[in-house]
């Protein structure tokens, strides 16, 4: 029988160069993953530097176009909205000329137009007629012009009724009336 008087020697005395090694192993794997890492991040920084000094100057010149045309606005604010303003009336402006013809030619002889109302696109309008068979010409003709739409007549009165306005002769039939007038433009063949 063989009695073993040393101790035994502890696992981590044992192993110890093991130990080291394989800590050394993961500092250094450590330490290669970071300078890799920090090489990455210098690379992309230096890409991004190379497209900020493309970029640079191209933002200098928009913001040197931007102030010139903030100060030209400044200085010139009311020529602008001048401007804004009749480019808006002239694009909602309507030809009432043209409908104001329109009526009259649908007229007939004995006809009157003495009341117009316009609101955007729509007239209201009164007329004096002497007989029903102008107000069925008016009211014709006035439906065959391609500038008229939703023609209506809303009352047919007698003159003497009317109190605001002195209609001669008092036998005389007053029409109220409206539409939405659409202006043709001159290629369009408006009249």
């Amino acid at each position: 029988m063989k009695i073993n008087l040393i101790q035994n020697i502890p696992i981590t005395r044992r192993f110890f160069s093991l130990w080291v090694t394989l800590i050394a192993l993961v500092l250094g794997s450590l330490s290669g993953l970071a300078v890799w890492g920090y090489l990455e991040q210098r690379v992309q920084l230096a890409q991004v530097n190379k497209r900020i000094s493309v970029i640079l100057p191209q933002e200098a010149k928009v913001r040197a176009k931007v102030k010139e045309k903030e100060e030209f606005t400044a200085d010139h604010r009311a020529v602008l909205d001048y401007q804004k303003t009749v480019g808006q009336l002239k694009s909602e402006n309507m030809d009432w000329d043209q409908a104001l013809s329109i009526m009259e030619s649908a007229m007939s002889a004995e006809g009157r137009l003495f009341n117009v109302q316009v609101k955007g696109q729509t007239l209201k309008g009164m007329a004096a007629f002497s007989t029903l068979d102008s107000i069925s010409y008016f009211q014709s003709q006035m439906k065959k012009s391609s500038s008229i739409y939703n023609f209506a007549i809303d009352s047919v009165e007698e003159a003497s009724a009317m109190k605001d306005v002195k209609i001669k002769p008092e036998t005389a039939k007053v029409v109220r009336f409206h539409f939405t007038f659409k202006s043709l433009a001159p290629e369009e063949g408006g009249r």
